[in-house]
């Protein structure tokens, strides 16, 4: 049985494309954490992931590197001659279901503004001069 489920983040941002045919698939890197016999920071495998229709045009559609996501599948690989002549080999992940675990726009750094620490604060950057701000919109 060839059978793979992994949950991963995702190494670049999921770009949208249409075969010849008209046909939506979208092709991403996922990287997986594995546990690290040494010290210090996860070990980490990637692995291509190819999903085709709905899987790419409604889960996976625009979602940002970094974004956490479960996939379901089968390991297909691909083997052929490159221009040079030498023998390539790819694995990819043919998904039959993708589950979204946590939308990321983009995997930036934290800037070096301090974090809002007060309600007011917060209400203050999301909404502006709240003086004026009435949440039932009358004024």
């Amino acid at each position: 049985m060839n059978s793979i489920c992994l949950e991963g983040r995702l190494g670049r941002d999921a770009e949208l494309k249409r075969s010849a045919a008209g046909n939506a698939y979208c092709k991403v890197s996922l990287g997986v954490k594995r546990e690290s016999h040494r010290e210090g920071d996860p070990d980490i495998d990637w692995f291509e992931v190819l999903a085709f229709g709905k899987h790419a045009e409604e889960t996976l559609n625009g979602l940002g590197k970094g974004s956490t996501i479960r996939v379901e599948g089968r390991v297909q690989i691909n083997d052929w001659i490159a221009n040079d002549g030498e023998k390539r080999r790819s694995v990819e992940v043919i998904c039959s279901n993708v589950q979204l675990v946590e939308r990321k726009a983009s995997w930036s750094r934290p800037t070096a503004q301090p974090p809002k620490t007060s309600v007011a604060d917060i209400v203050e950057g999301v909404f502006g001069d709240t003086d004026e701000f009435d949440p039932f919109g009358q004024a």
